[in-house]
């Protein structure tokens, strides 16, 4: 059923990325946090989109253990010059020592940026 459900999900994953997207020159950069996926350290401007999906695979204990994520998901759009609206869903993780899975709930949220620099 897993293996069903995941071979599902990568399909559809897919067939997003098949979907042919028109990008338009921007005035500010996208800066994304790395490593991993995050709501970032800047608010998206206003009208503007930013979406971010991808796998995530991490160890722990020195390798022992293996865990993957899929789909990882971050949305974000900008609601005022300093604030922002974001939904992100760390999609199902998967032991891979045991074979177990969790879905995990998507959040959603606000920012609010207080202080702006340069650095």
């Amino acid at each position: 059923m897993i293996r069903f459900f995941l071979s599902s999900m990568i399909l559809l994953l897919l067939n997003l990325f098949s979907i042919q997207i028109d990008v338009y020159a921007q005035q500010e950069r996208i800066t994304p946090d790395r490593p991993g996926f995050s709501t970032g350290t800047f608010t998206v401007p206003v009208g503007t989109i930013y979406l971010e999906t991808g796998y995530q695979f991490s160890f722990r204990n020195s390798g022992d253990m293996k865990f993957s994520e899929i789909p990882v998901f971050t949305l974000r759009t900008g609601l005022t010059s300093s604030s922002e609206l974001f939904l992100n869903w760390d999609g199902i993780g998967i032991n891979h020592n045991s074979n177990e899975s969790d879905t995990e709930l998507p959040g959603i949220g606000l920012k609010q940026r207080i202080l702006e620099s340069e650095s």
